[in-house]
């Protein structure tokens, strides 16, 4: 819902790169599906690392990422991090 209303108001145009933490498959999907671009910040863990992690929640994104990423139109935070299995 979102989504559409960032294209249908022309704040977002298809090529737009949307950055984010660790965005759900179908809402990936959904950004594709507009001609977006998205980039995963971070990548799904190992059974290994999420274990071994200080935090279950692996979604946290480094502040440093802004300077490395320095062009996107739009910073996507998934909250619920489900991308480990719950």
């Amino acid at each position: 819902m979102l989504l559409g209303s960032l294209i249908e108001n022309k704040i977002l145009k298809p090529g737009a790169k949307i950055i984010a933490n660790r965005p759900f498959d179908t809402t990936k999907g959904h950004i594709g599906a507009s001609k977006l671009f998205v980039k995963a910040l971070n990548p799904m863990a190992s059974p290994s690392d999420f274990y071994a992690a200080d935090s279950v929640f692996m979604g946290n994104i480094d502040p440093e990422i802004f300077d490395k990423e320095k062009k996107f139109d739009a910073l996507l935070m998934t909250l619920t991090d489900n991308g480990g299995g719950g």
